[in-house]
């Protein structure tokens, strides 16, 4: 679970910093789509295509996302037996007396843990989407990672 971690910090530091694009909604001709690959480049709406990305560009997108599939395949590997093999354990070896109080905190932290990542997910979403390079603006701009 802590390689899984490390793992899905790392597409942070090798990926390029990230870039804002300036282009509203309201600029945009109705018949625009987005290129996927570069922020300066558009691919007409009838046929979309990759012509227009890089191979680096396409390599490093594909790296990046080969990290993302590895480390989530490593913590849902690395987390599913804790909650099978915990309540085994704790039926196992803690006193008869004991063993609903050690169940009932198991399950009241493994009920909290979505709570508080929710939670601490909210205060993340006030900074900006790279904490080293702040731009300047107030975090109600269109800049900041909010929903």
């Amino acid at each position: 679970v802590a390689l899984a971690g490390l793992l899905m910090t790392l597409p942070h530091f090798i990926s390029e910093p990230y870039r804002y694009d300036n282009t509203s909604p309201e600029d945009m001709p109705q018949d625009f789509k987005a290129s996927l690959c570069l922020p300066t480049t558009s691919a007409p709406a009838s046929a979309p295509s990759n012509g227009n990305c890089s191979s680096y560009t396409e390599t490093q997108h594909l790296s990046v996302v080969g990290i993302m599939f590895v480390a989530q395949t490593l913590l849902g590997v690395g987390g599913v037996p804790i909650q099978p093999f915990g309540i085994s354990y704790i039926d196992d070896f803690a006193h008869n007396s004991n063993s609903p109080l050690y169940l009932g905190i198991l399950f009241a932290v493994t009920m909290m843990g979505p709570g508080l990542a929710f939670g601490l997910g909210s205060l993340m979403l006030r900074l900006y989407v790279d904490i080293n390079q702040m731009p300047e603006g107030e975090p109600q701009e269109h800049m900041f990672a909010r929903p």
